[in-house]
């Protein structure tokens, strides 16, 4: 917990804080993890691919996601109510060089979060909210707090369960990835599709269009991320476990994937049966490769649970991905992971107890995990070390990241 003194330096700004200095001058490498309301910083040892925990704090809210400054040692933290309390907020929290967490400044009241980004001048903070779709947008400010939102004129076709938001490279185009609603036998009963947003002075967003393959029934769309060199998008199917290459030009994507690779390629279940989705997506930082999770949901059986990190190879001068292996997370339903800056190691957070594979063997209640993973210089992976997470209440672990 935070005491009110060191709440009250660490709002006063950034320069209050020993050792805080731009993320740009001196990149810590940590990580950071979620439980529920508690956020915990870890140091990672590259070389054997160990985390040691460092400090640990507790937010308003249970914690749904988080992004980090592009220039600042903060991160901004969608925080969620739940059944047992918290509330709806958005909060910037500072770390230091020994990975003390600071909250800076007070959270502010939102509509409930599922995911966030900052643009990359680390101007403003985007949040997309899932029901009813849309995106929301606030200035930071020059201590870094959060300003008030920024009004948005108009009722742009934001589409329906926004899952998203990301900022272009270019930094001009805003894109809102909107999942749809799923129904049977890996179709949606309501359409998914990407939508494009101008991303203007002042924070304002203007509606410019959509990408909707096959008028977006079939397309259940959750996470993106763009090729090093800006050319190339790679978007996972939630509802349909592929991974869809977008081309890129002048900050418009293809109308139609120009490639399509399956995460699952074995699995002839529909998810009402084998409860097998897609989720996370990361590229690697030197480009050459693209990662992304399958998961396991409770009904799995846990012969079949399928919680990996998929990697696939890029062509670099094409962007066609090719699967070239899978990784056992070690439990259950990997919803996010990440890549460290160096491109040497890998961590996933598996959210909750529940049935997975662990050691190659079917547990009907794998307990929640960190699992780390140390890459070759080929992009492949080689586990490295395992950390159960005591959860005596059922929480979850939402989300993680290197900061």
């Amino acid at each position: 917990m935070i005491d009110r003194r060191t709440a009250m330096v660490a709002g006063a700004g950034l320069l209050a804080i020993p050792g805080l200095v731009s993320a740009q001058v001196s990149p810590t490498g940590l990580f950071c993890s979620s439980l529920e309301e508690k956020l915990t910083c870890w140091k990672p040892d590259l070389a054997t691919g160990s985390l040691t925990k460092l400090s640990e704090i507790s937010m308003p809210g249970q914690i749904q996601f988080g992004w980090r400054h592009p220039k600042a040692q903060v991160v901004y933290l969608g925080l969620a109510e739940t059944k047992t309390g918290g509330k709806n907020l958005l909060a910037a929290v500072a770390f230091d060089k020994d990975g003390k967490l600071f909250l800076l400044g007070t959270p502010i009241p939102i509509e409930r979060p599922i995911h966030l980004t900052v643009d990359q001048t680390g101007t403003y903070v985007m949040l997309t909210i899932n029901t009813p779709a849309h995106i929301a947008v606030y200035p930071i400010q020059a201590d870094h707090t959060v300003g008030p939102i920024i009004d948005q004129s108009g009722k742009p076709p934001f589409g329906i369960f926004g899952h998203q938001v990301r900022v272009l490279p270019s930094g001009k185009t805003a894109m809102l990835v909107t999942r749809g609603v799923r129904s049977t036998k890996y179709e949606n009963k309501d359409p998914g599709g990407l939508r494009f947003f101008s991303f203007g002075p002042g924070g304002k967003l203007t509606y410019r269009e959509s990408v909707a393959p096959n008028g977006g029934f079939g397309f259940g769309p959750r996470n993106c991320d763009f090729s090093k060199d800006g050319r190339f998008a790679y978007q996972t199917l939630e509802l349909q476990n592929k991974l869809l290459t977008f081309g890129i030009h002048n900050d418009r994507f293809t109308d139609e994937p120009i490639f399509t690779a399956s995460s699952t390629p074995d699995l002839t279940k529909p998810y009402e049966e084998a409860g097998i989705v897609l989720g996370d997506i990361h590229l690697h930082p030197d480009g050459h490769s693209v990662y992304a999770a399958n998961r396991s949901s409770l009904f799995t059986k846990p012969e079949e649970a399928i919680d990996t990190i998929c990697h696939f190879k890029l062509n670099l001068k094409t962007g066609e991905p090719t699967l070239a292996g899978q990784y056992n997370t070690e439990g259950q339903h990997p919803r996010t992971f990440f890549i460290n800056g160096t491109g040497k190691m890998l961590v996933a957070a598996n959210v909750r107890v529940g049935p997975a594979l662990v050691g190659g063997k079917p547990v009907a209640k794998a307990p929640v995990c960190l699992t780390t993973f140390l890459i070759a210089p080929d992009g492949a992976l080689k586990l490295a070390n395992r950390y159960e997470i005591a959860t005596p209440n059922g929480e979850n672990q939402y989300w993680c990241a290197f900061v």
